[in-house]
């Protein structure tokens, strides 16, 4: 069982993305790569788990854009200067082969390149259409 690795060597063993606000059940998807197959599984409020796989052609090039996001560099935690009761919070996990799992999260908040992750994740699954950085109360 050999990974997928990008021009850089870079290889994914999973991530996983949850979003929620404060009168929602929380929307998930965790992507993870299998003999060199994208697997996607979803679990969406009032749909339930979905799960599906991509083909490998599909699996390196959307490796690719996921390395280009370079969530590495993200902070450990997003949160507003203003104190915000209610909101969107997500959390992510995010572990690269040979590499220490990051946890990520943030609070009404969110990394400047946020919009390029949910329309990387938008092409697995729509579960997330609605999550753009304009939807988060973003840090400035």
């Amino acid at each position: 069982m050999k990974p997928i690795k990008t021009d850089t060597g870079f290889m994914l063993d999973y991530l996983e993305l949850s979003i929620w606000s404060f009168i929602s059940h929380p929307e998930k998807v965790r992507v993870s790569v299998k003999d060199g197959i994208l697997v996607v599984e979803c679990d969406i409020p009032f749909i339930g788990g979905i799960k599906a796989s991509k083909p490998k052609r599909f699996t390196a090039a959307w490796l690719k854009k996921l390395e280009a996001i370079h969530i590495s560099k993200w902070k450990s935690s997003y949160e507003p200067r203003d104190i915000v009761c209610d909101g969107t919070q997500w959390e992510l996990e995010y572990k690269v082969i040979g590499k220490r799992c990051r946890h990520i999260s943030g609070s009404n908040a969110c990394p400047d390149n946020w919009d390029e992750l949910i329309e990387l994740i938008g092409e697995l699954t729509p579960a997330f259409s609605d999550c753009r950085r304009e939807d988060i109360a973003v840090e400035e």
